[in-house]
């Protein structure tokens, strides 16, 4: 799986049958507003016939890297230390979405260049070989792939929506996106837009199959709990003392 902070590499394959386990007839169109680096849908997409795919992410640079891949884009294995660092204050591009996520320790966007950590001396190539195997996975689904905000979406019916937003009051709070001068920042994920998300569910959750991954269930929203499962958190996740966490994964099917 591609690395991604705050990503469902672990447990995609549980939460892709769990979906297609409660999704009445199955699957057949199919959206991420926040995909990431897509590890929940390449699960997904293996297992389904997929007649339509939408696929969203607020980092710019993210949604070039796939529609590139999708039309067989080959990222460069070799990324120096020089070149992560200049990178990061680039303007958005395929390139940037490539290094910014794969070549950063733990997935951080551009927090600190991984492979100087890493024993793995093919570190490129698998990092490559993810995406380009990601890309012709968006291809066969013919996947449309939108850079812009989870209301991009707002008007789909009959759909399975899978949503892994920023969870509130954590580390993971917030996503990072570029700056139009290309600098990164992290937008941090309140209570006040928590809440926005949750009624949003709702409202598509009348017209459309709706799952969302998270820590807590929401306070004004009814949801089922489908699956739990304890995961390992560290670092920034797991607070300051930087000890691995136990915390317990959510994935709820929100009622219409």
């Amino acid at each position: 799986m591609a690395a991604y902070h705050g990503g469902k590499q672990k447990i995609a394959r549980l939460i892709a049958s769990t979906i297609k386990a409660n999704s009445n007839d199955g699957i057949d169109n199919y959206c991420e507003p926040f995909c990431g680096m897509l590890s929940v849908f390449k699960e997904v997409a293996m297992t389904n016939t997929l007649k339509q795919v939408k696929l969203g992410d607020i980092n710019e640079s993210v949604i070039k890297m796939w529609d590139a891949s999708k039309d067989g884009w080959i990222p460069t294995t070799n990324i120096t230390e020089e070149q992560f660092l200049k990178l990061k204050t680039s303007l958005p591009s395929a390139m940037k979405g490539f290094v910014g996520h794969q070549f950063a320790f733990g997935g951080y966007y551009f927090k600190s260049y991984a492979p100087k950590h890493s024993a793995n001396k093919n570190f490129g190539k698998a990092a490559q070989r993810r995406i380009v195997k990601t890309g012709e996975l968006l291809k066969t689904c013919d996947a449309e792939i939108s850079h812009g905000s989870y209301t991009q979406f707002s008007r789909l019916t009959g759909f399975v929506i899978y949503c892994d937003p920023p969870y509130v009051n954590t580390g993971d709070s917030g996503y990072y996106v570029d700056n139009p001068d290309g600098s990164r920042v992290k937008v941090k994920w309140k209570d006040e837009e928590d809440a926005r998300f949750w009624e949003w569910c709702k409202m598509m959750a009348k017209h459309n199959l709706v799952f969302v991954s998270g820590y807590e269930e929401p306070n004004d929203v009814d949801v089922e709990t489908i699956v739990e499962k304890n995961t390992h958190h560290s670092g920034t996740a797991a607070g300051r003392s930087g000890k691995t966490k136990k915390r317990t994964e959510k994935l709820f099917k929100v009622v219409s």
